[in-house]
């Protein structure tokens, strides 16, 4: 490492692990870290103001007695933000807090420790008031000052039953209230003080630095220097490399004692020498595209000349752009690989040249001026494609091709009609023929009778007597005659044909010509803008700065619910040749992804299973395709400190493929306990809420309910993991058994011991699985022909000797099948580890990740017909074939893809909750601290979506229509589905409908509120006697 005020530091870290056989073994690894070249003693507090080298953060100043000019304010403030920091401080022992703790009953020695105030691991907030993190003098009242009595004030003020007068102001500087309140005078009044959250300024003499850094907060020379040694250091030399640690180590002593001093005194020797087991490599899958299979190599494959398997629709798109240069370049180069992959692209137009029309341009300094543009972005799209501003459509005589629900409540196409001069933030719609014949109601002109009819076209090669339907016709934009495409019907070729006119067509089959109608037809369906399907956004970065990503992902998620796809310009610019389409194909998988919902059934590729060559092949995940098998992935991303705010991500697979995903995400925070620690423990209600949301978009999506779950947990350590095992079973079990105890027929067979918990009989089956990501094994080949470039083959599984005993899963000795649940016979219960390296390594040492099950009830149980018991070979399967999933690689990844994606949508999270609890003025607000309970959920809305159930007339009887309120679901994020209440008023009057519809979730299927009417308990609505007119909001069945 060049030389820096910071060296690399090379250290061992040792694990003893028990094993199967009663083996016992030591897992070695070598860690790095960075140590301050200046420090010798890492034991000392090191304080953030050096007196001796008058030094602020490592940055030199002229005077500490003096401001700090401005000259040097920056780089200050860049040094905080890469701490995290400790604050400590000791308040003067006066003789009124000694009595006021007397009163309060509290020893002397308690009354001391009262005396030491300290935050740990804390780092710089910005705070809302004064929207800074730093105030650059302690003792100026121009700067900072603050009224001590402001809050008792706004208490009494606000309490009307006192007869108390509010207290006067009394105004402090931080200088003058810790001089006057704590007995403190600070050595240097003139330097900064910094806020750490929760309404608390500290000046910078109190603050020591912790041993670690912020999070994110390593420089680039920082990660390259941890790389090369990871790269000089890996496969056998990583191994070589541990055994000269090992031996460098051996002579270390702690308190007297060697660590093999230690060991011999429970009978144990050591060897230094690294334990050679016997693996297995597990069959790959088969990934068939439309038109090849491919090649996969080591876990990786590519997507040279590739059709798409189910390709997704990219019916609509805006563009905006914060590089400071045009995205043209690259969208030009998306579109042509994207019709390559055959990705459906919006119809009629040139997309081309509808970017140029639709994009927008701004800077991305501020989190208000990425979501204005944003904003910006999504309303000129809107103003092309719905609203057809330009009459780009109307000119050529088409309509713009979209989705949105039907009357049977599911997604179809539809053509948008712009609205009529007098409708405002609305726009007609063309439904296909066979859901909805009419497009318009015409009156004649002569009699003054009104009918509805279906709009038509006639083109001059078919004849006025062969008309067209909207949907047999399109604009050829792209070709170079630029013509208009034709058909008779869905089986018949395109042909070219010439636009003549239009006509319209009555039920019987007369066709009525524009001549015989007497004033402007009128569209027969009208819906609000925001009913139809809202375009994915292209978001032209300049650099992978955190800033802009995250927040113009907050801005997609929170504000606006589209999808985003964020793109690099400075990553694309470095692309050559064919990397550049090599680019924008990873881009396309992305977005076929990203766009997946029921009706297209996006995925890149097809999934084919075989254990041995001789077998055939079986489509989809094995096991997973048997019954409805809902497969759970969940995560966590935390902060540094205990009152960092953690973000959990879920994930479930909708299909066999496990390909498309549903999300939820929930922020939460856990207060300290009784004894200091942070709570570890997930929130009952939270899971529970997770679970019911993943529970139901399954249902929507697949129209059958689970009958077995495989949880993958991931963020556990090996101690905590019973705890948490046990807490979170309950959890899922009392999650599903809430959402199928609403159905009729529910019934638990157990129920005197169930007790409205859940149980194995009334609740899926469960496999929990815990991964631990951070384990100390690794993983070599013996010989170098034995591997690829010193790593293991991808899918390498090592399931004996270095894994946990064999522990059964034990059966009640009062279980009694049943209809329902039964054991299966002759059950191989082969232990419950494994560790699997899935991906193939490049460079590095390949890490593993072990896997421990427990419990599994789908090896012993079963309440299908047509299942197999989920033994620990078919999991090591199931577990590698999922790693070929992750729709938006190819390759297979480490983690498997619905833990991938619970992680990735965490840490999104993270990325952007400071801007959603703080906010530049105010960009998203939400609660940051609770006053009751011992956790804190961080709820985005807290008030229930608004629906109204009124009387329609169709078909000669009356039905009850669903009315949504979509200003309000569009300006607000709905919380997960939890209930649904009715109210019925007096006969003949509206019913009003309360319910809690689940998060926007990225890549996710939404509620659909139309199936909740399923749900009322109301014998005067039966769903026979619903219409699901008007439609509802088609983002609550997309994702975003």
């Amino acid at each position: 490492m060049k030389d820096g005020p910071e060296a690399l530091m090379v250290g061992l870290r040792q694990s003893i692990e028990l094993c199967e056989n009663g083996g016992v073994y030591i897992q070695a690894d070598s860690a790095v870290d960075f140590v301050r070249r200046d420090v010798d003693n890492r034991d000392r507090p090191i304080p953030i103001v050096n007196d001796q080298k008058s030094e602020i953060a490592g940055v030199r100043v002229a005077d500490l007695r003096q401001p700090i000019r401005r000259d040097k304010q920056d780089a200050i403030k860049e040094a905080l933000e890469a701490m995290t920091f400790h604050v400590k401080y000791e308040m003067e022992s006066t003789p009124e807090f000694v009595a006021k703790q007397r009163e309060k009953g509290r020893s002397q020695e308690q009354i001391d420790r009262m005396r030491t105030v300290v935050r740990k691991n804390k780092s710089l907030r910005n705070d809302s008031k004064q929207n800074v993190s730093i105030i650059w003098r302690a003792d100026d009242p121009d700067m900072y000052k603050f009224d001590l009595n402001e809050r008792l004030r706004r208490r009494r003020e606000a309490n009307e039953d006192t007869a108390e007068d509010p207290p006067k102001p009394e105004w402090h500087t931080v200088a003058t209230y810790f001089r006057e309140k704590k007995g403190i005078n600070l050595r240097y009044p003139h330097l900064p003080i910094v806020f750490i959250g929760n309404r608390e300024w500290f000046p910078v003499e109190f603050l020591t630095q912790a041993l670690h850094k912020a999070k994110g907060a390593n420089s680039p020379q920082h990660v390259n220097d941890v790389l090369a040694y990871y790269d000089e250091n890996s496969g056998r030399d990583g191994v070589e490399n541990i055994k000269r640690l090992l031996m460098k180590c051996a002579s270390l002593e702690k308190h007297g004692l060697h660590f093999d001093h230690i060991l011999q005194q429970f009978g144990i020797t050591r060897e230094n020498r690294p334990l050679e087991v016997t693996a297995r490599v597990l069959p790959e899958p088969v990934l068939k595209f439309k038109n090849s299979a491919a090649a996969i190599r080591n876990g990786s494959w590519d997507l040279r000349d590739k059709e798409f398997s189910s390709p997704s629709e990219l019916l609509s798109f805006a563009v905006v752009s914060f590089a400071g240069s045009s995205p043209m370049p690259f969208l030009d180069t998306f579109f042509r690989v994207a019709r390559r992959h055959r990705i459906v692209l919006p119809q009629n137009v040139d997309c081309v040249d509808a970017a140029k029309r639709i994009m927008v341009s701004g800077r991305a300094q501020t989190p208000n001026e990425i979501r204005d543009k944003m904003g910006e972005a999504i309303t000129r799209a809107k103003e092309f494609f719905l609203f057809d501003k330009d009459h780009f459509f109307q000119d050529r005589h088409v309509f713009f091709k979209s989705r949105a629900s039907n009357p049977t409540g599911g997604l179809s196409d539809c053509l948008v009609i712009p609205p009529p001069p007098h409708v405002h933030g609305e726009v007609a719609l063309i439904l296909p023929r066979d859901e909805v014949f009419e497009t318009h109601t015409i009156v004649n002109r002569s009699n003054d009778l009104s009918a509805d009819a279906r709009m038509m076209a006639v083109f001059k090669e078919l004849g006025t007597q062969h008309p067209v339907d909207p949907f047999n016709y399109f604009f050829d934009a792209n070709a170079m005659d630029q013509q208009h495409k034709v058909r008779q019907n869905a089986g018949s070729r395109w042909q070219a044909a010439s636009f003549v006119k239009f006509v319209y067509l009555l039920k019987d089959g007369t066709i009525v010509e524009e001549s015989e109608i007497r004033d402007e037809p009128e569209p027969a369906i009208i819906v609000p803008e925001k009913q139809v399907d809202s375009p994915l956004v292209f978001v032209h970065l300049e650099d992978d700065s955190k800033m802009p990503y995250a927040v113009a992902k907050m801005a997609a998620h929170f504000i606006f619910g589209v999808q985003s796809q964020c793109v690099v310009r400075q990553k694309f610019a470095r692309q050559r040749g064919n990397k550049a389409e090599q680019y924008c194909s990873n881009v396309c998988l992305k977005v076929n992804t990203k766009l997946a919902d029921k009706v297209n059934q996006g995925r890149a590729w097809d999934t084919h299973f075989r254990r041995t060559p001789s077998q055939p092949l079986t489509s989809h995940i094995p096991w997973v395709h048997e019954v409805p098998t809902l497969v759970i992935g969940l995560g966590c991303s935390k902060g540094i400190g205990q009152d960092s705010v953690t973000v959990i991500g879920a994930s479930a697979a909708l299909d066999t493929n496990c390909m498309i995903m549903a999300q939820d995400m929930k922020f939460w925070q856990s207060k300290a306990s009784k004894s200091g620690k942070s709570r570890s423990l997930i929130s009952s209600s939270v899971l529970i809420h997770i679970i019911k949301s993943l529970f139901v978009q399954f249902y929507l999506f697949r129209d059958e309910w689970p009958k077995r779950i495989l949880y993958y947990r991931e963020g556990l350590s090996e101690g905590f993991s019973t705890e948490a095992i046990n807490h979170e079973m309950r959890c899922i079990r009392k999650g599903c058994q809430e959402v199928l105890s609403s159905r009729p027929e529910f019934g638990c067979p157990n129920e005197e011991k169930c007790s409205g918990r859940g149980c194995i009989f009334c609740t899926p089956l469960i496999t929990f699985v815990v991964c631990h990501t951070n384990t100390p094994i690794k993983i070599v080949p013996r010989e170098e022909s034995d591997g690829n470039r010193g790593n293991v083959w991808s899918g390498t599984c090592v399931d004996k000797t270095i894994v946990r005993s064999k522990e059964s899963f034990s059966i009640p000795s009062d279980f009694a099948p049943s209809k329902k649940v039964a054991l299966f016979s002759g059950i191989n219960d082969s232990g419950r580890d494994f560790v699997l390296i899935a991906q193939g390594g490049m460079k590095g040492t390949s890490k593993p990740v072990k896997f421990s099950v427990f419990p599994n009830e789908n090896l012993c149980y079963r309440n299908s017909d047509g299942t197999t018991p989920l033994t620990k070979e078919l999991l090591e399967d199931v577990t590698y074939q999922t790693s070929f999933q992750y729709g938006t690689a190819t390759k297979a990844v480490r983690l498997v893809p619905v833990l991938y994606y619970s992680k990735r949508l965490a840490e999104l999270g993270i990325g952007y909750i400071n801007y959603l609890r703080h906010g530049e003025n105010n960009l998203v607000s939400v609660p940051a601290n609770a006053e009751d309970g011992d956790e804190e959920e961080l709820m985005f809305i807290r008030k229930e979506v608004r629906c109204r159930l009124q009387p329609c007339h169709s078909q000669k009887k009356e039905t009850w229509a669903l009315f949504v309120v979509a200003e309000e679901l569009m300006h607000s994020l709905p919380r997960h589905f939890c209930s649904l209440r009715v109210s019925r008023s007096q006969r003949r009057r509206p019913l009003c409908c309360h319910i809690l519809v689940p998060s926007r979730m990225e890549g996710g299927v939404h509620l659909f509120l139309q199936t909740c009417l399923l749900e009322i308990n109301c014998p005067a609505l039966k769903r026979k006697e619903i219409s699901p007119w008007p439609w509802l909001c088609p983002h609550l069945m997309k994702p975003g």
